[in-house]
């Protein structure tokens, strides 16, 4: 007997957490920038549908509602049709909107309420014209037993939305196609931290009217025949904490999301600057050794003319070329400068020719150009500070301009034919 009841309560258990679980509704984070336009262009959330009738008429709309977070902001989305746009109320925090095309969202951010509204809860009325209203819980309400204890002027918050209408506003003689609503609410002035599994109430409801009419011409308790109302859970009545919906936070932003909300878009520039340097030296490390390819050898040298002004040799050993004197005053100006960073653009200053002409020149006369000329004296000088031992390799690359020792010692390899560091001791390309 004893056993059954035991048994019995725990399915009745299982079934209250069951229908809780049912009930919670999961809000997915924003995988991409929401901006606030009344465009669903950049939601990939799926909507959340729901109807809202009047019983009193044949019209009827549709809602697609779509929610999403990040950690400044609650987004929504809401699709209605509606076949006559009418707006009755104006004025920022007019607690009247919402007796015209409005959306009304009710909001227990901590989730701590529960027949009654209280001082942490709120109230939004965004119109189709673009007014909003927005109610707190009232304390002197709340000891006065009010059945809905809140009241506008309680709160300012700053919040971003769009009302974006499809049809005419206030014209009754044509039919509409309905408006958009989207909205960015600011955690922070909710009271929330928002993060992965926070959880808070939510109440999303409709206000629909279908005629213009005079609202002055009724009083408080007539039903207003083309006035319809409803949440998305199908209640025409408003306001009671116990009776809207739990909202969990699902997912959380990816590692590059987090980098660029962690650090700012400053942060995020200094990054991408960084990165494209860090490309920009490896492209021209890329182009170094690509040049490198078409350095010829020392003992290639030897058998051109510019081994005799490459390698240490008797000045009377050269050929009489017709630009002999000009080869020995850049190499002389070369020798001068070893510790900078060359290039052909200075020898053609110094020669006062274009660089194509002194690229001919070197090439018709000693069969190599100015940049192998450069680095040919530079080795042949690399090679005599290492024979007398003092410096190390590091040492030697930077003496002769390099800022890279080991593209130094690659240059090294591929002239001499081994490494700066098997020069030094003295082995052979034969021992190697």
């Amino acid at each position: 007997m004893y056993s059954r009841l035991a048994l019995l309560c725990f399915a009745m258990c299982l079934a209250v957490l069951a229908q809780g679980q049912q009930d919670t509704l999961a809000i997915s984070f924003a995988s991409q920038n929401i901006h606030i336009d009344g465009q669903s262009d950049d939601w990939s959330t799926s909507p959340l549908i729901f109807i809202v009738e009047n019983p009193r008429t044949a019209d009827s709309n549709r809602v697609a509602l779509r929610l999403a977070w990040d950690e400044q902001h609650l987004f929504g989305l809401a699709e209605i049709s509606d076949r006559q746009l009418v707006k009755l109320r104006s004025g920022t925090n007019n607690p009247t909107l919402n007796l015209g095309d409005a959306a009304e969202i009710y909001l227990d951010p901590l989730n701590d309420s529960h027949e009654h509204m209280d001082v942490n809860d709120y109230q939004f009325i965004m119109d189709v014209g673009g007014d909003y209203a927005i109610f707190k819980g009232d304390k002197n309400f709340i000891k006065e037993e009010y059945q809905t204890p809140k009241d506008t002027g309680l709160a300012t918050i700053a919040f971003d939305f769009k009302a974006l209408l499809h049809g005419s506003l206030n014209v009754e003689n044509d039919v509409d196609e309905g408006w958009t609503l989207e909205f960015a609410l600011p955690w922070a002035a909710l009271g929330v931290h928002a993060q992965r599994g926070t959880a808070f109430r939510l109440d999303f409801c409709l206000d629909d009217m279908d005629a213009q009419v005079r609202l002055e011409d009724y009083d408080e308790e007539d039903v207003i025949v083309p006035f319809s109302y409803a949440s998305w859970q199908g209640d025409t009545t408003f306001g009671f904490p116990n009776r809207w919906r739990v909202c969990k936070l699902s997912g959380e932003p990816d590692t590059l999301t987090k980098a660029w909300r962690f650090s700012g878009k400053w942060g995020f520039l200094l990054l991408a600057v960084a990165v494209l340097l860090a490309l920009g030296i490896a492209l021209r490390q890329y182009l170094l050794i690509r040049r490198l390819r078409k350095l010829p050898r020392q003992s290639e040298v030897e058998l051109t003319p510019a081994g005799n002004w490459a390698i240490e040799q008797p000045i009377a050993e050269r050929p009489q070329l017709p630009n002999a004197g000009l080869f020995d005053r850049l190499r002389a100006l070369v020798l001068e400068r070893m510790h900078d960073d060359m290039r052909p653009e200075d020898l053609a200053s110094a020669a006062n020719m274009s660089l194509r002409q002194l690229q001919r020149t070197f090439r018709e006369e000693l069969d190599t150009s100015p940049h192998h000329f450069i680095i040919m004296l530079k080795m042949e000088r690399a090679a005599a500070m290492l024979r007398e031992g003092k410096s190390n390799v590091s040492e030697v690359a930077w003496a002769l301009g390099f800022t890279d020792p080991a593209y130094f010692s690659k240059v090294f390899k591929k002239y001499f034919g081994r490494s700066p560091k098997e020069f030094q001791s003295g082995k052979s390309h034969e021992q190697l």
